[in-house]
């Protein structure tokens, strides 16, 4: 498990308040994960993905989120363990399909989730024009150790649970060289070095920006990925005691450029293997 999302009760009750159908299917907040040990009595934790979404609205994009999940819930449709799940990926794949399915609810088409099972059948069936249609949501994913990276690294730096206040900065690159190297560029490269280094980059980096914070010290370092060219630098700046209502934090993060990544590429590879 990586980082827990740390939470404000309040303000996810007061999100809740207008998503009822949601609402319904959730646990109190207030008695949500666990408390946090900096900010007892004003902040919990959870490993509950959903939580992403709903603790985050004061971004437009997961505003806009959460008001589709509502209207997919509301229409009655349900998605396995969409509201429990505490695994990234399968919160990633079903969101997928409430997307989908909220665009077929706003054309105007009923719409209705399939039960799950070990049988084969549709994510959705959809009624379009007297028609019934069944629907299959793909969602492929490449370089998903890239992405897992930069989210757990995110996570940390967002959701520490330590009583500080900071701007934070992490950069992943690729150690220069000289003269510089031409052979052509592997897409899939970085995602294979992040999937053998990440793991044992992160506890490191996550030692030590504890450790700075705890005693409320600007930090910057660099980690060398073992075995690869791969350097991922870290710097927290304006660290100070956060208010007791919960930190104040903003971050940048950058991660390996993908010069000569070919999307139409990367499709075709993960299309044949559903041939």
């Amino acid at each position: 498990m990586g980082t827990p999302i740390l939470f404000s009760p309040e303000n996810v009750r007061n999100v809740l308040v207008k998503l009822p159908s949601v609402a319904a299917l959730l646990p109190d907040p207030a008695l949500e994960g666990e408390p946090s040990d900096a900010f007892p009595g004003v902040l919990r934790k959870t490993q509950r993905e959903v939580y992403r979404w709903i603790a985050n609205t004061h971004y437009q994009h997961l505003a806009d989120a959460v008001l589709h999940l509502e209207r997919v819930h509301a229409a009655g449709c349900t998605f396995g363990s969409l509201l429990s799940t505490r695994d990234r990926e399968q919160f990633v794949s079903l969101t997928a399909e409430v997307l989908v399915a909220d665009d077929f609810l706003r054309r105007g088409y009923d719409v209705q989730t399939v039960q799950r099972s070990d049988q084969v059948s549709p994510d959705l069936l959809v009624v379009v024009d007297g028609m019934d249609v069944a629907v299959e949501v793909y969602s492929p994913r490449e370089l998903l150790a890239v992405d897992a990276w930069v989210k757990e690294v995110s996570d940390l730096l967002n959701y520490i649970d330590v009583k500080a206040s900071y701007a934070s900065s992490v950069q992943t690159k690729l150690e220069q060289q000289i003269p510089p190297d031409r052979t052509p560029f592997d897409p899939w490269a970085h995602a294979k070095m992040l999937d053998e280094t990440g793991g044992a980059v992160l506890a490191h980096i996550t030692r030590d920006v504890e450790d700075a914070l705890a005693g409320l010290r600007s930090f910057a370092e660099t980690y060398r990925h073992d075995g690869t060219p791969l350097l991922t630098t870290v710097e927290l700046d304006d660290v100070e005691e956060a208010p007791d209502a919960g930190p104040l934090r903003q971050g940048t993060i950058g991660y390996p450029g993908f010069s000569g990544y070919s999307p139409a590429g990367v499709f075709r590879r993960t299309s044949a293997r559903c041939r």
